[in-house]
């Protein structure tokens, strides 16, 4: 399971993230697996998506994430996704989940900052 291994991964660098996760990590591998679908989903569709990602970083801001933890993130995905996918995760596959990211962050990152 892609989302549990990520959250091990995350965990193993950050065990003090674990605190920041309220929910049964059943819970949060779903909500992480949601986020991430209808966020690569709704880059297509702008004026769906931006409300909700800016939401999103607001809500990490109650969370108590700080916006710096957002690279430890992106690279916890990128090692998980090579260890899921080995050779399969091409460099164009990861700078294409890079460009997904940075504009998914930058919509978040607007909400964090209100």
């Amino acid at each position: 399971m892609f989302a549990r291994d990520f959250y091990l991964s995350l965990f193993e660098r950050r065990p003090d993230f674990r605190i920041l996760f309220k929910a049964s990590m059943q819970d949060q591998e779903n909500h992480f697996l949601t986020a991430i679908g209808s966020s690569i989903a709704g880059l297509k569709r702008p004026h769906e998506i931006v409300p909700y990602l800016r939401e999103l970083g607001a809500r990490h801001v109650d969370y108590g994430v700080k916006e710096q933890d957002f690279d430890i993130f992106i690279q916890t995905f990128h090692e998980t996704m090579q260890v899921k996918l080995g050779s399969d995760y091409t460099t164009e596959i990861k700078e294409a989940w890079n460009a997904a990211f940075q504009t998914i962050l930058d919509l978040m990152s607007h909400g964090y900052r209100k």
